[in-house]
């Protein structure tokens, strides 16, 4: 535009006055508006139209979303004016009001909180109202997050490069304070090798006393970094070569467990001095080939039980010096329609109940043991029946939360939301979904 022209326009718009317009009544017989508001010279036609929701008149032309057209008036100024209306510069609108954005000194929750972790933040959400509370983890986290008995505690591992994934790699430790949702400055340097394999509840863990902390690494050489939670500082490093997973005694707080290729699991008991480790390896357990387990698992004391590709449930009694296989039984023997355990963090467990929760998918071939689940089965471990089956929403994570009354947390992967499902001791402990937080999440849920 010359500055002819523009000095043009200016003493046009300082002649114009706003239309008085109702929705969806004609300015013009050419022009329909959509409460939009509308322009035109003193006493004469309406000449442009900024319409939010939409202007109709046959032949309109858009340019960069703004509506625009001319009148049948020829004069230049007048088509000059329809210019400016059909560019994205248009008229001046009220400035958006300026948002506040404030920091809490504390979250506002002060009951149960349930955890849920992507690979990039842990979301605390409060596990009765399912209202987000805070984030922990600072961008570009990724590692595991583990939970103390001090409900005041989380620790978070992670890993970085000097760039991007390039260079020197450094990992830690990090001690959150959750009520503030910030780092308490406390940081745990470790050898950088630990497994990044994504969020798992099984590549660290806790000792009985919560005085060790388990941390699961692969160079891909398999071992385990121990942490004293006490002094803030490495204390050894265990090979446990063939073996993977960290499954700490519920008694013994210098003991864990892994499971092992071979289908053995090895048990490792942490000297007194903290700088090595005994490591006893049970009889075979399970077939890698024919049978193979997933990882995840549920705790009841000294059982611990996991689910097999096929279906099976393994109860493992860990409080002697070697696990061993207590009983083996299938949980869908006789059940058409081809289902099958599917999931990450697909187990649950209800100790006041002896119920465990397992996570199921349909027609399930080889390759499946990965797919979001359509139901939730609810097994009693002591008579080894599936006492109930819920239609559930595209998950591969769950959580049981005994709260003021039980309830299972899982993420729809579809919906992109975290969703808690009120469970009914009376039915056979089938569960409805009861509250909803649209928010990403992903399958590693904690209810703490």
């Amino acid at each position: 535009m010359s500055p002819k022209q523009a000095a043009r326009l200016r003493r046009l718009l300082e002649q114009l006055t706003p239309c008085t317009v109702q929705g969806g009544r004609a300015c013009s017989k050419h022009v329909h508006t959509f409460g939009t508001q509308t322009f035109a010279k003193p006493g004469g036609r309406c000449l442009c139209s900024f319409a939010a929701s939409g202007v109709h008149r046959a032949g309109m032309k858009s340019i960069h979303g703004s509506h625009f057209f001319a009148t049948r008036f020829s004069s230049p100024a007048v088509l000059l004016l329809s210019a400016v209306c059909a560019s994205p510069i248009g008229l001046a609108t009220e400035p958006l009001p300026v948002e506040k954005l404030t920091t809490l000194p504390r979250i506002q929750s002060t009951g149960p909180l349930i955890y849920s972790a992507d690979k990039q933040r842990v979301l605390l959400a409060d596990a009765e109202t399912l209202k987000w509370q805070a984030t922990l983890g600072l961008p570009g986290w990724r590692g595991q997050f583990v939970l103390p008995r001090n409900k005041d505690l989380a620790y978070l591992t992670n890993s970085y490069w000097e760039r991007a994934g390039q260079g020197k790699r450094t990992d830690f430790v990090e001690v959150w304070d959750v009520p503030t949702a910030s780092p308490t400055g406390v940081r745990i340097d470790v050898p950088p090798r630990l497994a990044l394999s994504g969020v798992d509840r099984t590549m660290a863990g806790l000792s009985a006393d919560d005085r060790l902390l388990f941390l699961q690494n692969a160079t891909p050489a398999a071992s385990v970094t121990v942490v004293d939670t006490i002094a803030n500082k490495f204390i050894a490093e265990i090979p446990i070569p063939g073996c993977f997973g960290i499954y700490p005694d519920a008694e013994t707080s210098n003991k864990f467990m892994a499971l092992c290729g071979d289908g053995r699991m090895v048990t490792v008991t942490v000297d007194a001095k903290r700088r090595g480790a005994k490591i006893e390896r049970s009889a075979p357990i399970f077939n890698a080939d024919e049978d193979p387990l997933f990882t995840a698992s549920a705790r009841d004391g000294n059982s611990l039980y996991f689910i097999s590709y096929g279906g099976s449930v393994y109860d493992i009694d860990t409080s002697g010096a070697i696990a061993t296989l207590v009983q083996k039984y299938s949980v869908v023997a006789g059940v058409a329609g081809g289902w099958k355990p599917t999931g990450e963090q697909l187990l649950a467990y209800a100790p006041e109940y002896k119920v465990m929760f397992a996570l199921m998918f349909p027609d399930a071939k080889d390759g499946d043991h990965d797919n979001f689940a359509k139901e939730v089965w609810a097994v009693d471990v002591r008579t080894r029946r599936v006492l109930s089956r819920s239609t559930i929403s595209n998950a591969n994570g769950v959580a049981y939360g005994p709260l003021p009354t039980p309830a299972l947390f899982m993420n729809d992967n579809e919906a992109k939301a975290l969703v808690r499902y009120a469970v009914d001791p009376h039915a056979g402990y089938s569960v409805r979904t009861d509250k909803r937080l649209v928010v990403s999440v992903g399958m590693r849920l904690e209810v703490r």
